[in-house]
């Protein structure tokens, strides 16, 4: 059991954490044992690998983490009702939910930034340590405050925030198993 963040309800805290926790474990687990053809496979034109994943993964965590933080600290602006402890397992459903298709910015689509998967899993497995420190020492009451989520034309809390962190990996873990059933994926 992890120590409450004052402020910040220890269950609150306990269920991001270990969110986070999974979704580190999954992915690192989804990437081992692939070989660099498999690596690099596009399972159509347009399409991307599981470098590809694994790089907007890693780029897109100090973002998503930066608009944690933001959320966690910056009044609502007037009128604006946060969604509340009972929209966190539907944003983790609706976020891993591949059914909807999203564009990533450009900011954080892939580039080849990463040299090989070892560099792509320190940078994932850093940020990642970061993310979760954030949760356990954060003096704010991440339920307090929060930020317009652009893209689901919804404010999230802080709290939530790092939950959209755990399901966005999730998503993209899923585009990974998606990449290794495709027909001609290399064995």
């Amino acid at each position: 059991m992890i120590a409450q963040t004052p402020g910040t309800p220890a269950d609150d805290i306990n269920f991001a954490v270990g969110q986070l926790r999974k979704s580190r474990i999954n992915f690192i687990n989804a990437i081992n044992g692939v070989s660099d053809a498999q690596w690099k496979f596009k399972p159509a034109p347009g399409k991307w690998s599981i470098a590809e994943c694994a790089e907007h993964i890693a780029v897109a965590e100090p973002e998503l983490l930066r608009m944690a933080k933001s959320a966690s600290f910056d009044p609502l602006p007037a009128g604006m009702k946060l969604p509340g402890k009972a929209f966190d397992r539907e944003l983790l459903k609706m976020i891993a939910d591949r059914s909807q298709k999203a564009q990533a910015p450009e900011v954080l689509k892939p580039t080849g930034r990463f040299k090989d998967q070892t560099a792509v899993r320190q940078e994932f497995w850093q940020m990642r340590n970061e993310s979760i420190r954030f949760v356990e020492t954060s003096t704010a009451n991440l339920r307090d405050h929060g930020l317009m989520n652009e893209a689901m034309k919804s404010p999230l809390d802080g709290l939530q925030w790092l939950l959209l962190i755990s399901a966005h990996t999730e998503r993209h873990i899923s585009q990974i198993e998606e990449i290794k059933a495709s027909a001609g994926y290399p064995k």
